[in-house]
């Protein structure tokens, strides 16, 4: 029977509040200047292909940034393009802890509806940029539901439970309306990578306007590296329109 594995998930919140609540009691309210605040909507047409499949998705994420650090709540969905199938949905919320300093807490749930099996997580991470270079880590529980309510986000008892460690290493050079976002990283804001499960990622970005943005990124991955199964890998290309409302 599957069973919840509270010393697990007892580690990752204990991490998760002693990466974040520190930086937090120490900062003022106030976000610090630079950051954007109001509404903002993106939309992505993703292609992914790996060793079971070759589909098509659609993705919206909504957030919204206040002027404090401490609410800035962020929420997506992303849908099989052909029949509507979900195939992954997020909530969470970003700190806002100095200029270079953030935090984020993100709850994903990802289902294989052809399989009738899902992943839930629940993950925390910090992030420091400084001048074009980005660095992030985290530590995530997730639990893969087998059988029962794969479709149910919030449910956590497995037989599979894995502690996941959460990295970004990446840069992002500018020049004027263009940026390249460049590196290695395991996560995103729907997918939350195993230790075993590592890529790079290049996306160039067009800001059209001062609050619309056009990229495109591609991203290659590999499974199975430490356990010698390193032909397992997965390509996908990522189109996305982002716009921010005043």
């Amino acid at each position: 029977m599957p069973c919840l594995d509270a010393r697990r998930i007892t580690m990752v919140l204990a991490a998760l509040i002693l990466l974040t609540c520190p930086l937090l009691v120490r900062a003022d309210s106030a976000k610090p200047e630079g950051y954007p605040t109001g509404a903002m909507v993106r939309l992505d047409y993703l292609y992914l292909e790996d060793a079971t499949q070759e589909e098509y998705y659609a993705g919206f994420t909504f957030a919204y940034d206040t002027d404090g650090k401490w609410f800035n709540p962020r929420a997506g969905i992303r849908l099989r393009a052909d029949d509507g199938q979900i195939r992954a949905y997020f909530a969470g919320n970003d700190f806002i802890i100095t200029r270079r300093l953030s935090a984020g807490a993100r709850l994903t749930h990802a289902e294989y509806g052809d399989w009738e099996t899902a992943i839930n997580s629940l993950c925390g991470y910090v992030t420091y940029r400084r001048w074009w270079f980005r660095v992030g880590l985290g530590l995530g529980y997730a639990a893969v539901i087998l059988e029962g309510p794969y479709q149910n986000p919030i449910e956590f008892g497995t037989e599979m439970p894995e502690t996941r460690f959460l990295y970004d290493l990446s840069i992002r050079p500018h020049y004027k309306d263009f940026e390249l976002d460049v590196g290695l990283k395991n996560f995103d804001d729907f997918d939350v990578n195993g230790f075993d499960d590592n890529g790079y990622h290049l996306e160039p970005i067009w800001h059209v306007t001062d609050n619309t943005a056009v990229s495109a990124k591609y991203e290659k991955r590999f499974a199975g590296v430490f356990i010698n199964m390193i032909n397992v890998s997965s390509e996908s290309w990522t189109v996305s329109v982002e716009h921010r409302f005043d």
